[in-house]
């Protein structure tokens, strides 16, 4: 019991199982409050057409809002959600998304105002009512936000989100007991959601039944081996239940998508799990985790990360193999021919062919320091 208590203090830390604050994948779900399949891309020809036939109208407005959201224009976006909420006809949708926009921007005291002023023109929409709700549980006005929740749950009693956030924000109240009632709800009301089922694993670790998260967790990373969210939660988990290779293959998925300060740890964490692999079963997530990849530089990424994970275990044989293969698939990357020749002089004595990449190196990146020092004193030992 103590094992599992520090096990779900340090997910907490590395804000994988973080229950403090509302999970920021509630942010997706209750920007379509009303929708479960994404809107419709608009195109600019059709807001073009919509404002020469009818530039003050609600539907105009709101289009262009949708429109500058999904170019990622947040300003232009949210005064057209602005301009909608004062035409004749308006609906709660421009209440609704405008407020969400303002959550997502931080502006929780003007997110408030404007989900206040929709619910007093719409004090029955289901959409409205879970919005607002949503706005206070950011605020950390979490009794106020309950009653919202349950008041949407009472409009659409079938409707799988609104479990979610009745657990999340339960899970903020610290009774992740209440919490996993709520999930369990969503999970029953048809196939679950990706979400549904993330928000199940990380309530299910707060309980410690990590064993019983695997399920949820394997399903997602069946369905998306890429969702970097639930990747991070199913690795920590497959590490605690000491599933070495499937962590593996899970840390990989991680590996190749990572910034500069999270590969870092991504590379050490893979080191790790490699120790304790035979090689077959390394080469077997190693091929399927770059079939995950439909892009070819990442596919790169991830042989360029394996050869510098090689170089670290002492085993410049296999490193030389990765890099070659990441620099077949991403022949633009000058530190991918750096470590190769470094490989190729060090291990395999091969000084003209070490020269040939340092000097292509070289040629991608004049500006490097290693680079041209490799270079330099390579042209000193063949003298």
């Amino acid at each position: 019991m103590k094992k599992e208590k520090a096990f779900a203090r340090a997910l907490c830390l590395t804000g994988c199982l973080c229950f403090s604050t509302v999970s920021t994948s509630l942010s997706a779900f209750a920007a379509d409050a009303q929708s479960n399949t994404k809107p419709a891309k608009i195109t600019q020809a059709e807001l073009e057409k919509l404002i020469k036939s009818a530039p003050n109208a609600y539907n105009t407005h709101l289009t262009a809002a949708k429109f500058y959201d999904q170019e990622g224009s947040v300003g232009e976006s949210q005064n057209e959600y602005r301009l909608a909420t004062k035409c004749k006809g308006v609906t709660a949708e421009a209440y609704k998304r405008l407020a969400q926009q303002l959550l997502r921007s931080s502006d929780y005291v003007e997110a408030e105002k404007i989900a206040r002023q929709g619910l007093k023109l719409f004090p029955h929409d289901y959409g409205m009512l879970l919005t607002t709700g949503y706005v206070l549980h950011n605020e950390h006005k979490l009794n106020e936000a309950l009653e919202f929740y349950k008041l949407a749950r009472d409009i659409q009693p079938k409707n799988p989100e609104i479990y979610v956030a009745l657990a999340d924000l339960t899970v903020t109240l610290k009774d992740p007991q209440k919490a996993k009632e709520y999930i369990d709800k969503a999970v029953s009301l048809g196939k679950p959601s990706e979400l549904v089922l993330y928000q199940q694993a990380k309530i299910l670790c707060l309980l410690g039944h990590f064993d019983q998260a695997l399920k949820p967790l394997a399903t997602n990373f069946e369905s998306d081996p890429l969702n970097l969210k639930n990747d991070a939660l199913y690795l920590s988990v497959l590490s605690n239940q000491k599933m070495k290779k499937e962590a593996f293959l899970v840390q990989l998925c991680m590996l190749a998508p990572a910034n500069d300060k999270e590969i870092v740890r991504a590379k050490t964490n893979a080191q790790e799990l490699m120790k304790d692999l035979p090689d077959s079963d390394v080469l077997q997530a190693l091929a399927k985790a770059e079939s995950f990849f439909q892009d070819k530089i990442l596919k790169g990424r991830l042989h360029f990360a394996m050869g510098a994970i090689y170089d670290r275990l002492n085993r410049p044989a296999q490193a030389i193999v990765q890099y070659q293969a990441g620099l077949a698939l991403d022949p633009s990357l000058a530190r991918g021919y750096l470590r190769l020749g470094e490989d190729l002089e060090s291990f395999k004595k091969n000084l003209p062919e070490a020269m040939k990449n340092y000097q292509k190196a070289f040629s991608l990146d004049k500006k490097d320091p290693e680079i041209q020092m490799r270079l330099n004193l390579l042209k000193a030992k063949m003298k």
